[in-house]
């Protein structure tokens, strides 16, 4: 089973750092919200995740990974910084920038092409 299929099977929750409106619903910063595969989920169950939705397990890792890149300038943070975010890889340069996920959930996913 690949990686995006893998995510989009399971719980994925985020903590969001601005003010989200999905599905008619207002989600605050820092407020935590999961997909619906699970009781109590209130995000559509193959939600993409915005650069302002910190992932805060595997599958929402995916599922950002799969969505981004984005660099930090196109993020507005309105609580404390996100534990996962796409970083420049070293010796890369534009056009073909490289970004890599960091922090804990972050490793063994590979770099990807993006931003500039």
């Amino acid at each position: 089973m690949g990686m995006v299929r893998e995510w989009e099977e399971a719980l994925s929750r985020y903590r969001f750092m601005s003010a989200h409106f999905i599905n008619n619903r207002r989600y605050d910063p820092g407020e935590i919200a999961s997909t619906s595969d699970i009781v109590g989920g209130s995000l559509p169950l193959n939600w993409i995740p915005t650069p302002a939705a910190d992932p805060l397990d595997p599958s929402a890792v995916a599922a950002f990974w799969s969505a981004g890149p984005w660099v930090e300038s196109q993020i507005d943070l309105f609580v404390a910084p996100p534990a996962t975010y796409f970083a420049p890889v070293p010796g890369t340069a534009t056009p073909n920038r490289l970004y890599a996920l960091t922090g804990p959930l972050g490793v063994g996913f590979p770099s990807k092409l993006g931003g500039s």
